[in-house]
């Protein structure tokens, strides 16, 4: 996991952390409300990194694509001398 990932999570659970000092008693509909909004935001987090590694390695093999053919089209041009 990265470390931006990381810090998100960590903003999400201090977000849903009861206030320094403070107890109670959550009922089991809050209870649920909260697990199912840090599910989510978990999730949200995990896909929005997900589709960045994804592009960068999508943009990375286009990278060696255009570089292969640019190397292809040199050996042409070679052979045709």
């Amino acid at each position: 996991m990265s470390e931006s990932m990381q810090k998100q999570i960590d903003e999400v659970v201090d977000e849903l952390s009861p206030i320094r000092g403070q107890i109670g008693i959550l009922t089991a509909h809050e209870l649920r409300a909260h697990l199912r909004t840090a599910a989510t935001k978990g999730t949200l987090i995990g896909w929005v990194g997900a589709e960045r590694l994804t592009s960068t390695r999508y943009k990375q093999d286009y990278d060696n694509l255009v570089q292969h053919c640019k190397d292809l089209e040199r050996e042409i041009m070679e052979l045709k001398r």
